[in-house]
This record gives C-alpha cells, sequence and structure tokens, in this order.
C-alpha cells in the first residue's frame, strides 16, 4: 500500500512513508465503552509491534516515544486481536488494488495485490451498438484463496432515439470451485457463450499470473536480507 490514511469502520490505518502502519482504532474502541486511548504501530515486515498512548482523538498521534513493544511471537491478547483485525483489512483494501491489468482482445484481465493469492477479475463490456436489442456484459471476480468465483451479468437497452439510456439490471451468482479452479460438471453445462469466453480469459490470465508472480519471487529472493 502507498503512504496515505484510509478510513475504515473502526478508526483509520495510516500506511506511513517508513511503510509501516499505523493502526488507530481509538474511536471504535470508545463507541463500545473502552478507553480507547492506544494506538499500535505496526513495522513493515510485520514482526514488530509498538504501542503509542494517544488519549485525545483530536490532535495527531505523537509517535516520539513507545510505551510498549513487542515481536509478534510475544504480543499480548490484548493486541493481538487488533493486529489481526488491522491484517484482515489490509488484505481487503488490496483487494481493490490493482497489481496487474492485461487488456486483451475483448477483456480486461485485473490481478489484485492481495498476495500472495490476489483476487481476479475479468471484465467484457456491453458493446455500444444501438442495432442491438438487448446489450450484455459480464464480470467475473475470482477469490483465489477461498476457490469462489462470482458471475456478474448485465443485461440493458441501447440508447433510446429520447437520448436517455436504460440502465439495465446486474445479476450475481457465486460458484464454488475445485482448487484448481476448475468448475462442477453440473455447473459447466450451465454456462452460456458469454460465460465461456470470459472463463477462457480467465484461464489464459491465470498463466500470465503465474508467470509474473514467479519473476516477482525471484526478484524478492534476490534482494539482499
Amino acid at each position: 500500500l502507498k503512504p496515505q490514511t484510509h478510513k475504515v469502520s473502526r478508526g483509520q490505518l495510516v500506511v506511513l512513508p517508513s511503510r509501516s502502519l499505523l493502526v488507530d482504532f481509538r474511536e471504535g474502541e470508545r463507541r463500545k465503552g473502552g478507553k480507547g486511548r492506544e494506538v499500535m504501530v505496526i513495522s513493515a515486515d510485520g514482526d514488530t509491534i509498538e504501542v503509542y498512548d494517544a488519549p485525545h482523538l483530536s490532535t495527531p498521534c505523537c509517535l516520539a516515544e513507545a510505551t510498549a513493544a513487542y515481536s509478534l511471537a510475544h504480543l499480548p491478547q490484548t493486541y493481538m486481536k487488533q493486529y489481526n483485525d488491522a491484517a484482515r483489512l489490509v488484505d481487503q483494501l488490496k483487494a481493490r488494488i490493482p497489481k496487474l491489468v492485461h487488456y486483451a482482445d475483448e477483456a480486461k484481465c485485473t490481478l489484485m495485490a492481495n498476495r500472495p493469492l490476489g483476487d481476479i477479475e475479468i471484465v467484457i463490456p456491453a458493446e455500444e451498438d444501438k442495432k442491438n436489442p438487448q446489450q450484455k456484459a459480464i464480470r467475473l471476480w475470482l477469490h483465489q484463496k477461498k476457490c469462489t468465483l462470482e458471475i456478474s451479468r448485465y443485461s440493458g437497452k441501447p440508447v433510446g432515439s429520447n437520448g436517455r439510456k436504460d440502465f439495465g439490471e446486474w445479476t450475481k451468482k457465486v460458484v464454488a470451485l475445485d482448487p484448481g479452479f476448475v468448475f462442477a460438471a453440473e455447473d459447466e453445462v450451465a454456462l452460456d457463450d458469454l460465460e465461456r469466453l470470459a472463463m477462457r480469459h480467465l484461464s489464459e490470465f491465470l498463466r500470465i499470473c503465474d508467470v509474473a508472480n514467479s519473476l516477482q519471487d525471484r526478484r524478492d529472493g534476490a534482494k539482499p536480507a
């Protein structure tokens, strides 16, 4: 993640210039009746956690001197829940940040940044054809960690003679996949032509992602410790 502040339901996550993560859940804790007077700073590698006293919500956090510091292996249970919640929220944020984008003939294919198994989006937009009485689009969202595939379909009419566009309707279904991202036989038989086209793009893009991830792993392994 780039250095910036992300507002979340419990407060905020701040990615610092050092790539460390400031976890500020004080607001959410106070809503639940807690004291809400501490923030955590998690190192970029996730292994070191520093705790700072920050009793005033209205003033910026002062990170001059930590009141406590822990390695992840020795993090007290008091802070472990916040650590895990922050990790989950970061993963959700990364799932919306493109890491790799590939433009095929009919589709836009995107690998998200939530490693090690990033989500993948395949979008085939509707064609802008006024002669076509029914425009169709499709969006696939592959959750690699969960082995599930969201198939969202759009159906709508082109711009009418009055110049107003019919925004149409989106429908969605979720399909469970085998570990190799393979459909069950009954689900595969039920696919229509547009869904099969999107699945071909997904299959091709998965191979591209495998190559890109292998190259990155080699670069990361070659970096000095």
